[in-house]
């Protein structure tokens, strides 16, 4: 069975990144992740008002998602400020400075917020139901 492949793309859309956004009502949850001490991986789930939506064709999806930000963006914080410098998108804010990308699936929309300093979450991950365009 083959990988699927996930186009992340810049967005700027500041209030797909954060809790009450409009578009709460379709969101399943967000995932929030730092890099500890540099190279650590760790991750935390909070629902939101779709979590119903929280099956296990979504946990395939979003797992899958996960391995393939690990290769890159996610392997670790050096990888991340190097993937933001290789990627150049304007910063949702400026402080802290906070990048942002989303990817389109059939069913699903991730918003990915980047905080690529130590000391806070180094991202966040918004997952919505995908809203028909």
């Amino acid at each position: 069975m083959s990988q699927p492949v996930f186009t992340l793309e810049p967005s700027l859309d500041a209030a797909m990144f954060y809790s009450g956004s409009p578009a709460e009502p379709r969101c399943i949850g967000h995932l929030r992740m730092d890099f500890g001490s540099g190279q650590e991986f760790w991750t935390s789930w909070w629902p939101h008002a779709a979590h119903a939506h929280n099956d296990d064709v979504f946990k395939t999806e979003l797992d899958a998602l996960i391995k393939a930000l690990r290769k890159d963006l996610f392997k670790d914080r050096a990888h991340m400020y190097k993937y933001i410098a290789d990627h150049v998108v304007p910063p949702l804010e400026e402080k802290p400075r906070t990048y942002g990308y989303c990817v389109h699936t059939e069913k699903h929309a991730y918003f990915i917020r980047c905080l690529p300093e130590p000391g806070d979450y180094n991202a966040y991950i918004y997952c919505y139901l995908e809203e028909h365009r």
